[in-house]
């Protein structure tokens, strides 16, 4: 038995699974944005290179977000 088949019981696919089996997935295109103390990194689903602007203690929620605007303006997410 594995644990897959813990959770979802004898038939082996989770309840969740079930319910959804009729239905068309849909895929969502994500953007993740890493702030650090540095530089503030984003990749999107997708792309395979994540880019990046400077930031610190001048770098302003609006600064940051237009920067990340810019950066992914080409990106579907």
């Amino acid at each position: 038995m594995n644990a897959r088949s813990l959770v979802a019981g004898e038939g082996g696919r989770a309840p969740q699974d079930r319910a959804d089996a009729g239905r068309k997935s849909s895929v969502k295109n994500v953007l993740v944005v890493d702030v650090g103390g540095t530089s503030v990194k984003i990749l999107a689903t997708g792309q395979k290179e994540r880019r990046s602007l400077p930031s610190g203690p001048k770098l302003t929620p609006k600064l940051m977000v237009s920067g990340f605007e810019r950066l992914a303006a080409d990106w579907k997410y």
